[in-house]
């Protein structure tokens, strides 16, 4: 057998990399689709998407004429959903579950969130059953195109496996110990290359197979994601003011001039009363803040009731069950929401009355430890009726 010329194995292996190169390029110039993207704003949710339907047969990858002939495009999903409940831990436990019932798995775990891995048609049903279990606050589908980066990987593969089979082939022959160490440089480069497509191709065909599902459970919305912009101080400051300021140390003071004629409850003392701001809190730390701002023309309890839920929802992650109507003793009109939200292993309770006319609104606020809020219900409600504001 004659010794192969090295110029021979150079322009075999310059040939075997240009025909690898130019599909490369040629596919790069393939205008690529933009990415699917679905999203609306807090409590606004968008249309499902169109899944295939489950058991459609998925294109395979490493398999160029398959690739190249699906009817469907292979999309990557990935999907977001805020969500506010009342038990945190035990919501995040029935969605670990979900998983395994909808023949997905989970990806990882923390404290406020959980990362799953869906089959791609069952990913509406999944956020449908997830969805009841408390209420949403934002929720966001995006969806990415990858038909054309697996058709340019099916050929770079294919080609790159064509020169591998001829570099296998050459090193066979080599006799020369430099060309077999050309050979053998040139190889060990090609097979490299060949398992990082294999991986990406690998990568891709799982993400289109498994869409992702990530679920935050009573956390804020970042403000980036929110697409309804609460612009009412007020509404902000629920919830986040009645909180104490830990650096606050409050002295008697006999000269309170109440701005609003009410009792308060019976195991309550007040801390500060002044120009439209009481504070009280009771001996087990049920704090009370109650306060008065300016109205807007046309804002009724109506207008106001749906921007509350938004923002104690959306931005203070606060689980709200439904609201209720409260008849003052004046014969004015409240309405009543009543929330909880877990705090490490401690679940708290927040109650607020809004009494809006056609010049003021009146908020009356409280927040504790559930079990301690729950025994001061009926003087609470109390305290609220008799709050001196004219229909």
């Amino acid at each position: 057998m004659h010794p192969i010329p090295y110029r021979w194995i150079t322009l075999s292996l310059a040939a075997s990399l240009l025909l690898t190169t130019g599909c490369r390029t040629h596919f790069a110039k393939r205008p690529i689709p933009p990415p699917v993207m679905m999203s609306e704003g807090c409590m606004a949710l968008p249309d499902r998407v169109a899944m295939p339907a489950e058991g459609t047969a998925v294109a395979e990858t490493g398999n160029i004429e398959q690739t190249t002939n699906a009817t469907d495009r292979m999309i990557m999903y990935d999907a977001t959903l805020h969500l506010v409940v009342p038990r945190l831990q035990a919501t995040l436990d029935t969605i670990k579950g979900m998983a395994t019932t909808f023949n997905g798995y989970m990806q990882s775990l923390s404290s406020s969130s959980i990362i799953l891995r869906i089959p791609q048609p069952r990913l509406n049903e999944v956020m449908l059953a997830i969805e009841k279990l408390g209420e949403v606050t934002s929720r966001e589908i995006k969806g990415t195109d990858v038909t054309e980066e697996m058709m340019d990987l099916d050929i770079r593969l294919k080609n790159l496996q064509e020169t591998h089979d001829k570099l296998t082939k050459l090193l066979e022959r080599a006799e020369k110990v430099e060309d077999v160490l050309a050979v053998e440089k040139e190889l060990e480069r090609v097979t490299g290359s060949l398992e990082l497509l294999k991986g990406r191709i690998k990568y891709l065909s799982h993400a289109v197979q498994y869409s992702t599902l990530t679920v935050y459970v009573n956390s804020p919305v970042p403000q980036q994601e929110l697409r309804d912009v609460i612009p009412f101080a007020w509404i902000q400051s629920l919830a986040s003011d009645i909180l104490p300021d830990p650096d606050m140390n409050y002295r008697p003071d006999r000269r309170f001039r109440s701005w609003l004629r009410m009792e308060l409850p019976a195991d309550c003392v007040k801390v500060y009363d002044y120009k439209g701001c009481t504070r009280a809190m009771s001996g087990n730390g049920v704090l009370l803040l109650i306060r008065q701002q300016g109205n807007f023309e046309g804002g009724t309890l109506d207008f106001w009731a749906p921007l509350i839920r938004r923002g104690l929802s959306g931005e203070k992650a606060i689980s709200l069950g439904a609201t209720g109507k409260l008849t003052l003793d004046t014969g004015a009109t409240a309405i009543k929401f009543a929330g909880t939200k877990e705090i490490g292993r401690k679940t708290y309770q927040y109650l607020l009355w809004v009494v809006a006319t056609g010049r003021d609104i009146y908020t009356y606020e409280c927040w504790g430890l559930a079990d301690d809020v729950n025994r001061m219900q009926a003087e609470l409600e109390k305290s609220a009726k008799s709050m001196r504001i004219k229909p």
